[in-house]
């Protein structure tokens, strides 16, 4: 069962499948960058091919990461922990080194900065926590993914599930995806 930890949920039980939300500091919108979504794929495909990390359902919105997954060896927060690290400096290196609006670039590095006060880090890209809930019942895998693969119809994005790009949805639709999944 999963209990209240530092604005998220925490994981007890390592080895189980968990629906898990990431969320950027003040709901920015930093996907929108085609760039910037690339970074999480390209991490996320890391830690399926070299930890182990099994996923089952994905959907990256503008400001937030929704996974369904299992890490069956090993420790699922650890890899989290990994995964937002290197994401977040990775994200900070393009944000400081590309060519980026200028005042949208002092505004975001403004706002990364802001949120990791009175931390002794200098930006902060993720929000603390997974918001991570055990899916033990078929039911609550079921109902997960619809969430994932719905979050953007709702948001107005695309009429269909399995047509936005960032979502395993158009794996369970037949086609492939962006990232190897194990599909349930």
């Amino acid at each position: 069962m999963a209990s209240a930890y530092r604005g998220g949920y925490s994981i007890s039980r390592q080895e189980a499948t968990h629906f898990l939300t990431a969320t950027v500091v003040d709901w920015i919108e930093l996907f929108i960058r085609p760039q910037l979504a690339d970074v999480v794929v390209e991490s996320l495909r890391y830690c399926i091919a070299q930890k182990g990390l099994e996923v089952h359902g994905w959907c990256l919105m503008p400001n937030h990461l929704h996974l369904l997954c299992t890490q069956p060896e090993g420790r699922l927060s650890d890899v989290l922990r990994d995964f937002k690290r290197h994401t977040a400096t990775t994200i900070l290196n393009f944000l400081s080194t590309n060519q980026v609006h200028e005042s949208r670039k002092r505004w975001l590095m403004q706002r990364l900065e802001l949120a990791a006060m009175p931390k002794a880090q200098n930006h902060k890209v993720w929000q603390a926590g997974n918001h991570a809930i055990e899916c033990s019942e078929r039911y609550m895998v079921d109902q997960r993914l619809a969430y994932i693969h719905d979050n953007p119809v709702k948001a107005g994005f695309v009429y269909e599930p399995h047509h936005y790009r960032y979502s395993s949805a158009v794996d369970y639709n037949g086609g492939q995806g962006l990232l190897p999944l194990v599909l349930l």
